[in-house]
């Protein structure tokens, strides 16, 4: 992707991680794993995030069609440390929030809505 995309994804995702009280990181990825742009803190694999996230939304859309729920929206991993949503940012993107265990679900889930067809259109 050139780096103006780039560069306007990342604009995006500071924007999310920024407007939601919690969140630590962003990321969108593509469907097998490679990473397109994110704001991550240094210590945080790039590559690791791209990776499984990918993985877990393959697996939540496999889940979706075998027990006839329907397309795939929003996967959500609650750990004891924090959460991870994805959700689909068109054909080519994943979008990713790494956020602690306290936020506000209900705002994150809006704010994800609100840039999916951004990030889709730059994508």
């Amino acid at each position: 992707m050139p780096p103006a995309k780039t560069e306007e994804v990342e604009k995006y995702l500071r924007g999310l991680v920024g407007a939601v009280p919690g969140s630590e990181a962003g990321a969108v990825v593509t469907p097998d794993g490679l990473m397109i742009a994110h704001v991550l803190p240094g210590h945080v694999d790039e590559e690791l995030v791209a990776g499984t996230s990918a993985a877990l939304v393959s697996v939540a859309e496999r889940i979706g069609k075998e027990l006839d729920r329907g397309d795939f929206e929003l996967a959500m991993v609650r750990g004891s440390r924090g959460v991870m949503l994805a959700t689909s940012a068109g054909p080519e993107a994943v979008l990713i929030l790494l956020t602690t265990r306290d936020v506000k679900l209900g705002l994150a889930f809006l704010e994800l809505r609100r840039i999916v067809g951004k990030i889709a259109e730059i994508v």
